[in-house]
């Protein structure tokens, strides 16, 4: 199970003390093999969110988890943790992720504890 959501903040600098990282409200999941990846596509970014993160009135921030068992019988569940800011390229018009301070890490580094089970 997977979970990606997003924040924007405007009129003030990084996210607050103690966030909680709520999940979106909804379950995603999907099957990957050795060496496969996932795009998710799920996610969606407002232009006027876009905008205001370009313009320096807002930031915006990306976190998600994701809980996952190996493929082995008795294996342990484990969890991995993400939180990146998007900041504007100066002269541009992108967005470049930096990692942030809190929510970053997998199992025992992780803020939660796994919340599904296989």
């Amino acid at each position: 199970m997977w979970d990606v959501s997003y924040k924007r903040t405007i009129g003030s600098k990084g996210l607050p003390e103690g966030f909680e990282y709520p999940r979106s409200g909804e379950d995603n999941y999907t099957i990957l093999g050795p060496g496969q990846t996932s795009v998710d596509i799920s996610t969606t970014i407002k232009f006027s969110d876009y905008e205001g993160t370009l313009k320096g009135v807002a930031e915006l921030y990306l976190w998600g988890w994701v809980e996952y068992s190996d493929g082995f019988p008795g294996s342990v569940r484990h969890r991995s943790e993400m939180c990146v800011g998007l900041l504007p390229v100066i002269g541009d018009d992108i967005l470049r992720p930096h990692t942030h301070a809190e929510h970053n890490g997998a199992d025992e580094d992780c803020l939660k504890q796994p919340m599904t089970t296989a």
